[in-house]
């Protein structure tokens, strides 16, 4: 488990929340802060003395009437990541807007996204868990993983054929020649994102994981 995590949080009694659950995973060393340009410079610092943070969990937003260099969770999740892409990032937010949360992990290559809400403590475990085990971890307040039903064979297929190696355009070109419709690339990126917003997966590699534990492909 990890050995040492730091939780960016704007509300204190939010951080105070966070840090338990952090703490009945029994992890040795946890630090806070309650603004970003605190976060980053105590990440710099970690580093600069060979004690790096191994986790930062973050919210997305902080107080806009303070005076910092860092406003915003997004952007202090671009500033860690430049500097120190090995850090895993865990964001704990109330966001619960699909497309937003996709793009943190497309834009940034996030670990994990948390929305805020009655199961997040319990998520929240799971996902530091996950992410430690280097893997992608998602919980959204929309997140439908139960509806598998709504699958199509057609779709069933588009992700098991990216499972063994295939792009969308090499997909087109097969369903064209097997006659599958629809078949463009336009369709089947699109239908893509759709799948993965069905079922709450972050990204593609997240897609093609949740499928196999579900036993679909």
């Amino acid at each position: 488990m990890f050995e040492k995590i730091l939780i960016a949080e704007n509300f204190s009694n939010d951080n105070f929340a966070v840090k338990k659950i952090v703490e009945e995973l029994n992890i040795p060393h946890i630090d806070q802060a309650n603004y970003c340009d605190d976060a980053i410079s105590k990440i710099r610092k970690s580093f600069s003395n060979n004690l790096p943070y191994g986790l930062l969990i973050t919210d997305l937003t902080f107080d806009p009437n303070q005076e910092h260099a860092i406003t915003s969770g997004e952007e202090l999740i671009k500033v860690a990541k430049e500097e120190f892409p090995d850090l895993k990032i865990i964001v704990f937010s109330i966001e619960d807007r699909q497309p937003i949360i996709n793009s943190f992990f497309e834009k940034y290559n996030i670990d994990a996204f948390i929305t805020k809400g009655a199961e997040s403590a319990k998520e929240l475990k799971k996902a530091i868990e996950d992410v430690y085990e280097n893997k992608i971890y998602l919980y959204s307040n929309k997140s439908q993983k139960g509806g598998l039903f709504e699958f199509t064979n057609n779709d069933l297929e588009l992700v098991r054929l990216l499972s063994v190696g295939m792009n969308v355009p090499e997909i087109s070109v097969k369903f064209k020649t097997e006659k599958v419709y629809p078949n463009s690339e336009s369709y089947l990126n699109k239908r893509l994102v759709s799948i993965r917003q069905h079922a709450g997966a972050a990204t593609t590699l997240h897609l093609l994981t949740l499928f196999s534990d579900w036993n679909l492909i």
